[in-house]
């Protein structure tokens, strides 16, 4: 069974750490999945795995070969036969999960590695008993949903009439994997005023408004030690970069159920054109922080030479709600959280209101 886990941005490989995304399976590239292949075979250095029954099965299932365990071959039907680690890449990188999933490192979470993003690989694992548990970010999903709809439309623009009905309910309950959420974590932020608390529209008194960022920033404790960027994926090529001190999941979760949103609050000074527009909003979600990021982006690129400085909240008009700050023009987003939000915030209160 193949299970989606989605996240933001997983975090680094820690085989020591307490957290299973950390801690995941070393199994999370091509060359990792052919070493465990052989160690199927007793040559070389131990230790030694047995071929799995869903070793046979996703072989049978990609490549119509049946396993040959004792020459450590696949067996074609007219006799051929072939090294196991000759066949191509995407089965050679099944084949390892399985017998990682099987041997070595059960319950673990594997990568979502380049050769597994493909229908075919996941169509295959699916089938077998082990729980195989993807990781993979929001981006690389949507790519994959992408390609599975592609196919889904070709099937069933290919069918008979009167049939393509029940091509559509076939082809889509194939790729119809489940997605398991990144849960909800907490975070806790200081106590104080409301932006609704100024006098009028929230961005009339820029002068206040700029103090008050700056005092709720305050509030909070410097980092001990700098925050170093990470790349966090790419929003319709776009690069997409942060200083994050949080887990971005945590904060704004991903919900990949169609009927569950995340709803988020934006305070947006936008400008182009020698214009600033402030503006602020009500929003929903269901990819998390890159959602985010791309309704920003939009924003954005709307106008040449445009750019969008915006304060998300968890959805309440307060800045104790206050969870990125996202910076976004045609060529790059830029996300921050903490008492950086603030920080970059006020600059653009201060350059573009005051």
């Amino acid at each position: 069974m193949t299970i989606f886990r989605l996240f933001t941005v997983l975090p680094e490989f820690d085989p020591s750490s307490d957290n299973p995304l950390a801690n995941r399976s070393r199994c999370d590239s091509l060359e990792a999945a052919k070493l465990l292949i052989a160690r199927c075979s007793k040559q070389g250095e131990g230790p030694y795995f047995h071929y799995p029954d869903s070793f046979r099965l996703v072989l049978k299932e990609l490549t119509g070969m049946e396993l040959d365990a004792d020459a450590h071959c696949a067996v074609a039907q007219d006799s051929t036969r072939q090294r196991l680690l000759d066949l191509p890449d995407d089965v050679c990188a099944a084949l390892g999960v399985v017998v990682c999933a099987a041997n070595c490192e059960r319950g673990k979470i594997f990568s979502f590695f380049k050769e597994l993003q493909s229908l075919r690989v996941l169509c295959a694992l699916d089938d077998v008993k082990e729980e195989i548990v993807l990781a993979a970010t929001c981006e690389e999903y949507n790519r994959f949903r992408k390609s599975a709809d592609e196919m889904i439309l070709a099937q069933v623009e290919a069918a008979p009439k009167g049939r393509q009905y029940f091509v559509w309910f076939d082809e889509t309950s194939k790729y119809d994997f489940p997605v398991d959420s990144s849960d909800d974590g907490p975070y806790t932020r200081p106590s104080g005023l409301d932006i609704r608390d100024l006098d009028g529209p929230w961005f009339w008194d820029a002068a206040s408004l700029h103090k008050l960022l700056l005092e709720r920033r305050n509030t909070l404790a410097p980092p001990l030690y700098p925050v170093p960027e990470t790349a966090l994926g790419t929003v319709d090529g776009v690069p997409v970069t942060g200083h994050l001190l949080f887990d971005p999941d945590a904060l704004l979760p991903i919900r990949p159920i169609p009927h569950r949103r995340t709803h988020y609050g934006m305070f947006t000074i936008l400008r182009f054109g020698g214009k600033t527009i402030p503006t602020s909003s009500c929003q929903e979600t269901r990819d998390g922080l890159m959602g985010v990021c791309r309704f920003v982006h939009f924003l954005a690129k709307e106008k040449e030479g445009g750019r969008a400085v915006c304060l998300i909240t968890d959805g309440h008009s307060s800045l104790n709600s206050v969870i990125f700050c996202v910076t976004a023009t045609a060529d790059h987003i830029q996300v921050s959280d903490y008492r950086a939000a603030w920080e970059d915030f006020a600059a653009a209160v201060e350059q573009y209101l005051m």
